[in-house]
């Protein structure tokens, strides 16, 4: 497998596109260009695909005789008209000509889908990398009766067919999940699996992507839940819903990415606002998300908690959403814990990793994050260097992420507490009884730290009276370092 430093500019390497813009009539032609936003229907789309393709790899097909597009885009790109429209496959295959010699991976796209995200793009191709697949495609979960096809998989979570929706039974009318359209492959097996159909009288992409299910190809696959991403444009009421999405996209907040990561003894920590950045927790966190899916983890999903330092929680939400953005589940503490919880988290959930926001014993004005593996031990140097090595190559823009509210909506990331199996795993190795009645009291100095909840909570439970301090939420921890010796 190739080297995984620089994901972004590795997925732009070798990286060509079509992008099919010929239509099945007049009027869908039309809409390409109609406004949208402060663009047009194909500007949006074309913008997106050169988030991930360099302009010089991006073929479009038109229709024979069509002027309009080239006249709106002007000569920088490649155009091929499909002179003798049969279907989509066959649209990519009037393009062989002009794919690019050198291309590895081409991305299919679609004109009349404006509003997918950079994100999405990058995810798709991210994981046709990752996972080395013949053929990847993005899917997304709707509620809507849309006329998309339905993904059907197998027990091990793998895509076994993609049903037409005039096909369905009445017990795959419960399929949610829809295949978006777009697509990634090597282009020669592209292309002979277009002319392998096209001897049969068969011109469609969907059934070429049955066709590679149907021999067991390795298939993947990347998941949106921002599910407006799939608004197609092909009459006037969907323009305007496309326009009414664009305007409410000008008022999300940009994330971005920056900083140095450096791991040390137990994890990495650094300055709040010099290296420790909520960019640079993403940029990690995506480091990570590689790793689960390249080893094939990412299923078993990670655990993420936080302390009450400032700018834990902010953090453990951003690294949540970068986890969700790469289709890896996530658990998200809703309390603030203890770093021993998040350790025996990962073995009680069976998670891949499991990931605290802490810098430990370290000054207020420091932050930071730990890793701990399935079995709830820190990885090795090997590992670690992996982490920062390749979080520290991502630039700006590199980094995957789903909005924390909409993967919350999709299931993908769940607000679940563990203290009280962490409580009742550590009971079950301590005498409760035989400190019961002993007539224990005890003052604890929680040095602002969060051991009341599980601490407090065992003490009660062995008659333990207990006296807190400093356990109140001050995520400046009073200007002290939380270190339990003479100098601390």
């Amino acid at each position: 497998m190739e080297n995984q430093g620089s994901t972004g500019r590795t997925l732009r390497q070798g990286t060509s596109a079509v992008l099919l813009a010929a239509g099945p009539d007049q009027l869908s032609r039309d809409l390409l260009t109609s406004p949208l936003g402060d663009s047009t229907v194909i500007q949006a789309a074309l913008a997106t695909l050169e988030t991930v393709v360099s302009r010089t790899r991006i073929t479009i097909v038109v229709a024979a005789g069509d002027s309009d597009i080239p006249a709106l885009l002007g000569n920088e790109y490649t155009y091929v008209e499909q002179k003798d429209p049969r279907g989509t496959g066959h649209a990519v295959a009037a393009a062989r000509s002009a794919i690019p010699e050198d291309t590895q991976q081409l991305l299919v796209a679609y004109a009349d889908t404006p509003l997918l995200r950079p994100e999405s793009l990058r995810g798709l191709l991210n994981r046709h990398r990752l996972l080395e697949a013949d053929l990847s495609l993005l899917t997304a979960v709707i509620d809507q009766p849309l006329t998309y096809g339905r993904i059907e998989r197998d027990d091990q979570k793998r895509i076994s067919a993609i049903l037409e929706p005039s096909d369905l039974s009445d017990e795959e009318r419960g399929l949610h999940e829809i295949n978006v359209g777009a697509y990634v492959s090597q282009p020669q097996a592209l292309l002979r699996e277009i002319d392998a159909l096209a001897q049969r009288g068969e011109h469609r992409l969907t059934e070429v992507a049955r066709r590679f299910i149907a021999v067991g190809s390795q298939i993947a696959s990347y998941q949106i839940y921002d599910t407006d991403q799939v608004q197609g444009i092909n009459t006037e009421q969907e323009l305007a819903v496309a326009a009414d999405i664009v305007l409410r996209r000008l008022f999300e907040p940009r994330k971005n990415t920056d900083t140095h990561i450096v791991f040390g003894t137990g994890g990495w920590r650094s300055i709040i606002g010099e290296g420790f950045t909520l960019g640079n927790v993403r940029r990690l966190c995506q480091a990570i998300a590689n790793e689960a899916t390249r080893k094939g983890i990412d299923p078993d999903g990670v655990v993420i908690g936080g302390d009450r330092r400032f700018l834990s929680r902010e953090a453990a939400e951003a690294a949540a959403e970068v986890f969700a953005g790469n289709n890896i589940p996530v658990i998200l503490l809703p309390d603030d814990v203890p770093t021993p919880l998040v350790t025996f988290a990962a073995p009680h959930t069976d998670s891949a990793y499991s990931i605290i926001v802490t810098s430990s014993h370290n000054p207020p004005e420091w932050n930071g994050m730990k890793v701990f593996r399935k079995d709830g031990s820190l990885p090795l140097d090997e590992e670690t260097d992996r982490f920062q090595n390749e979080a520290n190559e991502l630039a700006a823009g590199e980094v995957i992420t789903l909005d924390i509210e909409k993967a919350r909506q999709a299931g993908v990331v769940v607000d679940q507490a563990l203290t009280d199996p962490y409580i009742d795993a550590i009971e079950e190795i301590i005498d409760v009884e035989a400190v019961r009645g002993s007539g224990l009291e005890v003052v604890v100095d929680a040095m602002y730290g969060t051991s009341e909840l599980t601490l407090g909570t065992i003490l009660s439970d062995m008659r333990v009276p207990a006296e807190f301090m400093h356990s109140d939420h001050n995520p400046y921890l009073a200007g002290l370092r939380p270190l339990p010796t003479r100098s601390g």
